[in-house]
């Protein structure tokens, strides 16, 4: 029999639901500043507190309403004490609703505010205007006519063939047009204007509009890259740029193909922030960590490791967040996690796919352990345009073999979660482990979105890539199939050991579900025949359940661990070895190349520090492969 693990907030909170008197009163007092009306883009920082007769803690969430439009939650209930608002794009009035919560009794408080967003457009003139990221600018644009796009232009006065331009924005409503530019040089001049297209028609600005980047500070702790491929007519030259979320402490960055850097992310606790996926319209899907995402109100001691999953822009500044507590809260108590872990993809409705951790603590005989074990799950997260759970799914309501998960197949190498010390525990593992060692059973690492409405997930430690019955939103959550070895599928490939193991960012690219990319780490096939990591492509005839090579690249060298892959508009392949030991391991590199379908290698650029994802694209407008949603 599973046993389960809470602790007393949970039975205080089920009281208060069902009705049990609740003592002491609760007043929100929050303090906004500065003081309305500012101008479009101005951060705005709520800062939160409450008059609270009872025990508490006080958890605050904020709510905005746009201009005519509704309420919705950009920061879920939390025990920050502020939160930094800059999601102002839109002159008019905002009305912003603070609620605090006494964590105990469940009373609330409810504060709205009104708060007036001014237009930065100067006499019908474009403006453009620094933001805190020295290479990130806010350009303002006057109203353009209902039915047309506008989007901006932008290069560098000395380079007009290193130019970029944002997503095409639908106009029409009366006001300004506001977009945040990003992947730019430092202390470099640009060029910007407006483009505004009318019926297939393209008009430029009246002129262009100067604007000077920042010069980044040294206490932005960006990586230093080295190229050691350079880039040439064979290289994809369209995907200019190579995003590659490094480890901490280093930020995300955006490099150009001579390592320079273009971008890095600046919100809170960059260097404990992993950038996911991209997303349209300059944005990205990401977890945190570190001192900004400490929870400890729900199931769990407080906690700091990727406790909340965002979505974020170029600026950096958080455009919605949750946070593992607040998720708990909204799941049964079988399914609580412990933190958000290795992906999340916006989906093309607005809601969040997300993986995180779960815990369970299963009796002796179980995975072959001689006394009662714990052992780490997944949950799929679906949160909706509020960040609120609309869909989950429990990897240990699918574990009972068949044709499902086997909770008695453990992991193909025996991988385990264990403490290092009082506070922490394994690279890659929860930061909560009810045994120790604990069983990392699936260690899922990828997810996307497919055109049938299904989810696949990469569960690296089964050394398998599952497809889940998500069937957008309302499906049973099981597993409609298992491929790798010892799975559902065929492989027609034959050799020693043809198939992916421990594998990373498996996707379909996009269209359909025949051409499958993936970083093979390889590590079942390495630690029985020796070798490399493989960049793979495969064909993959998922009705008749077969799997073939189309394009296999072994690598001179073993990432034991993180990786992506991805198809080029070229027909070349990049692929991120993440985790390359050397200095006999006592630190770990990463490399991303890029292949040819003849096996040559046309790009490399690398560091010395790990890196969990990568992404090469034309801009921070395009992002790659759909953002993970293949579409």
């Amino acid at each position: 029999m599973r046993r389960w693990v809470g602790n007393i907030l949970s039975v205080l909170g089920c009281l208060v639901l069902l009705g049990f008197p609740a003592a002491g009163s609760i007043t929100a007092v929050p303090k906004i500043s500065p003081a309305s009306p500012q101008a479009v883009g101005t951060p705005i920082t709520i800062a939160f507190k409450a008059v609270d007769s009872a025990p508490g803690p006080v958890n605050y969430r904020l709510d905005v309403a746009p201009p005519g439009g509704t309420f919705q939650t950009v920061h879920d209930f939390n025990l920050l004490p502020s939160f930094v608002w800059a999601q102002n794009l839109v002159e008019g009035t905002y009305q912003l609703r603070i609620t605090a919560r006494d964590n105990i009794t469940g009373q609330q408080s409810v504060v709205t505010v009104p708060y007036t967003i001014t237009s930065r457009v100067t006499a019908g003139s474009a403006v453009v205007t620094p933001t805190a990221n020295p290479l990130v600018a806010l350009f303002s644009a006057p109203p353009c006519p209902a039915g047309s796009t506008m989007q901006v232009v932008f290069y560098p006065l000395n380079n007009t063939s290193f130019g970029s331009v944002t997503d095409a924005r639908p106009c029409g409503t009366g006001t300004s047009m506001n977009f945040l530019i990003g992947g730019m040089y430092a202390n470099t001049i640009y060029n910007m204007n407006y483009l505004v297209t009318t019926n297939g028609v393209t008009t430029g600005g009246p002129a262009p509009v100067q604007f000077t980047t920042g010069v980044i500070p040294t206490g932005a702790a960006l990586t230093p890259t080295v190229v050691n491929v350079p880039a040439s007519l064979a290289t994809s030259l369209k995907e200019k740029m190579l995003l590659t979320s490094f480890g901490n402490p280093n930020p995300p960055e955006a490099t150009d193909l001579a390592g320079v850097p273009l971008w890095y992310y600046s919100g809170p606790q960059p260097e404990q922030t992993e950038v996911h996926r991209m997303a349209p319209k300059g944005t990205m899907t990401t977890i945190s960590g570190g001192g900004y995402s400490i929870t400890g109100t729900g199931l769990w001691p407080p906690q700091s490791e990727w406790q909340l999953v965002q979505l974020v822009d170029l600026a950096g500044n958080i455009i919605r967040e949750t946070n593992v507590d607040r998720v708990n809260e909204q799941l049964p108590s079988n399914a609580a996690i412990t933190n958000f872990d290795h992906d999340d993809v916006l989906l093309p409705n607005g809601h969040i796919l997300a993986i995180a951790s779960t815990q369970q603590i299963f009796p002796a005989g179980t995975q072959g352990n001689s006394a009662p074990i714990s052992i780490i799950g997944r949950v799929l997260l679906d949160l909706d345009t509020n960040m609120q759970v609309a869909w989950y799914w429990n990897a240990f309501d699918h574990d009972g073999g068949n044709g499902q998960l086997d909770i008695s197949r453990p992991a193909t190498l025996g991988d385990i979660c264990v403490y290092k010390n009082s506070e922490t525990v394994s690279v890659g593992c929860p930061t909560v482990l009810l045994t120790s060692p604990a069983n990392d059973w699936l260690h899922a690492n990828a997810i996307q979105y497919e055109p049938d409405g299904s989810v696949i997930m990469s569960v690296r430690d089964q050394d398998w890539i599952i497809d889940i019955d998500y069937a957008n939103g309302t499906g049973t959550g099981n597993v409609l199939w298992r491929m790798g070895l010892g799975g559902d599928f065929t492989m027609l490939t034959p050799g020693a050991y043809p198939w992916f193991s421990h594998q990373h960012d498996t996707e379909f690219t996009l269209g359909g579900m025949t051409s499958l990319t993936v970083f093979d780490n390889g590590n079942t096939r390495i630690t029985q025949n020796g070798g490399g990591s493989r960049g793979m492509v495969l064909n993959v005839d998922v009705p008749n359940r077969t799997v073939s090579w189309s394009f296999v690249r072994l690598l001179p060298y073993w990432s034991v661990a993180l990786g992506s892959a991805q198809r080029l508009s070229n027909g070349d392949y990049m692929f991120l070895a993440g985790d390359i030991p050397y200095n006999n391991a006592t630190a770990f590199s990463d490399q991303s190349n890029e292949y040819a379908t003849n096996g040559a290698e046309t790009y490399g650029q690398g560091a010395n520090v790990p890196a969990y994802r990568a992404f090469r694209v034309p801009s921070l407008y395009a992002p790659a492969n759909g953002g993970g949603v293949n579409q």
